[in-house]
């Protein structure tokens, strides 16, 4: 392949990539990390891409889609604020 047409190839590309991002943050508009990320993951779209368009890390991403698809298997998480027991800190006494 010659030189000017590997330079075309190149440009193309990254018009590509620039579309993809835009249509990604069009698709995810007005949602966070955690209900957009498994969105995108499922089109296909890698961690390291979805944190760029959502401006944080690959891992955030990860822990993102890995926190939906726990919710899924074990359904909505109760709202009844009794439902949480929390346990007070008592110093000992001397």
């Amino acid at each position: 392949m010659d030189k000017e047409a590997l330079r075309e190839l190149k440009a193309i590309n990254k018009n590509l990539e620039m579309a993809t991002r835009l249509l990604a943050q069009l698709l995810v508009d007005g949602k966070g990390v955690v209900e957009g990320a498994p969105i995108l993951r499922k089109m296909g779209m890698m961690p390291a891409e979805i944190a760029e368009v959502f401006g944080t890390t690959a891992n955030t991403v990860r822990v993102a889609v890995s926190q939906q698809k726990t919710r899924k298997k074990r359904g909505p998480k109760a709202k009844d604020p009794a439902a949480k027991k929390t346990k007070k800190k008592t110093r000992k006494t001397r």
